[in-house]
């Protein structure tokens, strides 16, 4: 998956859970209610803790992208656009 186009697609769930984010730590969005909105919530944990990073650690922009890509990838081993995705991160190597 090109660069561009991985970190579209990771934006994607940022801004929809971000725009639901009252509604969903409240209680008051039911799960089923939308796909986009579910998916969101599903992998906003796996893209936060991707973002997050201590003082101490560093990573190449190659690793960086490859710890984003995994994300959407490994979700049953799948190696090009899956439809849904759920897979956490991968830990990025420390320098």
């Amino acid at each position: 998956m090109k660069n561009k186009k991985l970190v579209w697609r990771a934006r994607q769930p940022l801004t929809i859970y971000e725009d639901m984010a009252e509604l969903i730590r409240l209680g008051a969005y039911k799960a089923g209610t939308n796909p986009e909105v579910d998916e969101a919530v599903r992998l906003y944990p796996a893209l936060e803790a991707f973002l997050a990073q201590a003082k101490t650690e560093r990573a190449g922009l190659s690793e960086g992208y490859d710890a984003l890509s995994a994300i959407w990838l490994a979700r049953k081993g799948m190696r090009d656009e899956p439809d849904r995705y759920t897979a956490a991160p991968q830990a990025l190597p420390r320098r």
